[in-house]
């Protein structure tokens, strides 16, 4: 710990343990949720002012990346630590799909209402090597992206703001615009699409209210599967698409209680299927599917814990690397006096 950081008050030192103990029970996923609120009413209480209490943040945040993992924090796969690879640029704030280009490269793309534009991001050093821009189309609310051996597929399919959207869409190019050598001149084509099981009168028109967002996609095998984010009931539905240019009614497939919100998925190269998402709480998590007969959902399943928003940042995006490794991107996460830039953390599964 940095000299600056040490504590000599004892009082202060036990207020700053006692919340670093409930937050590390909290994203174990321990069943101490009333411990972990009175150590933190605690805190809060005896703390005098904010700054205090958000330096106490800083200390339990230190503390919990310097951590060195036992065995007893792998139990069954519940909790999967994050380790900080870089800070990322502040172009993308937004940053909201990730995919693996090559060994050294990821694809990246910022959410609706930012520029139409792609980049190609460097793993090692996390810069922007190559902006592609999108010429005449709009970022509605671009959300993830998957990629084929030929073609790139970016999901313009977000529809968090009233669940009416008419115009849900896949935007599709080849994969060689993303080469350095390629112009931003690239044809684009769409795969438009819509949920035959919603009727879009019954909508309340409310904002984060729809059981029809959507911010994870995979491709496999010439079909684009899409994965909800449902936020009435907290639940996932998975749908398919051809991956080829047209207008589709999507086709529902099967359903799973993720109990919380998807915002990314991924497949690893033995199969297994990984969903991102958190809680109402602010709890991150990440799915992992396999040996399902048909889908992904009648299989195994089991959850894993990354922490918390709060110290973590919003995980928006997600590429598993090999079957063990992989890569989560959060988005610029600020809630009153806290500011979690965007940032790229690297993990490890058993």
């Amino acid at each position: 710990m940095h000299e600056e950081m040490k504590e000599t008050n004892p009082a202060k030192s036990s207020r700053v343990t006692i919340a670093c103990v409930a937050y590390k029970l909290t994203i174990l996923g321990i069943n101490t949720h009333l411990i972990a609120l009175c150590c933190a009413t605690f805190l809060v209480v005896h703390t005098s002012t904010m700054d205090a209490q958000m330096g106490a943040g800083a200390l339990c945040m230190e503390r919990y990346y310097n951590f060195i993992p036992t065995q007893a924090d792998h139990r069954s796969g519940d909790h999967v630590r994050l380790d900080l690879d870089c800070e990322l640029d502040n172009k993308l704030d937004e940053v909201s799909g990730v995919a693996q280009l090559s060994p050294q490269e990821l694809v990246v793309l910022n959410d609706g209402g930012n520029d139409p534009e792609v980049y190609v991001l460097d793993r090692t050093t996390c810069e922007i090597t190559k902006t592609l821009k999108i010429k005449g189309k709009e970022n509605h609310d671009w959300e993830d992206l998957a990629l084929s051996p030929d073609q790139v597929f970016v999901g313009d399919f977000g529809n968090n703001t009233n669940g009416k959207r008419k115009n849900l869409r896949v935007l599709v190019f080849p994969r060689s615009a993303l080469s350095k050598e390629h112009d931003n001149d690239t044809k684009v084509e769409e795969i438009e699409f819509y949920y035959p099981e919603q009727d879009l009168e019954k909508e309340s028109g409310k904002a984060l209210s729809t059981e029809w967002d959507c911010e994870a996609m995979i491709w496999l095998n010439g079909e684009l599967h899409l994965f909800t984010k449902d936020w009435k009931t907290k639940r996932c539905k998975h749908y398919m698409l051809p991956d080829k240019p047209g207008s589709y009614a999507a086709t529902f497939v099967e359903e799973f209680d993720t109990k919380g919100l998807v915002t990314a998925a991924d497949l690893t190269p033995d199969g297994r299927l990984m969903l991102l998402g958190y809680t109402q709480l602010g709890r991150v998590f990440m799915w992992e599917f396999w040996n399902s007969p048909n889908g992904f959902f009648n299989g195994k399943s089991r959850r894993h814990e990354l922490g918390n928003v709060m110290m973590v940042g919003q995980a928006e995006s997600l590429v598993m690397l090999d079957d063990n490794n992989g890569l989560i991107l959060t988005e610029l996460w600020e809630r009153r006096r806290t500011r979690i830039p965007p940032r790229m953390y690297s993990f490890e599964m058993n």
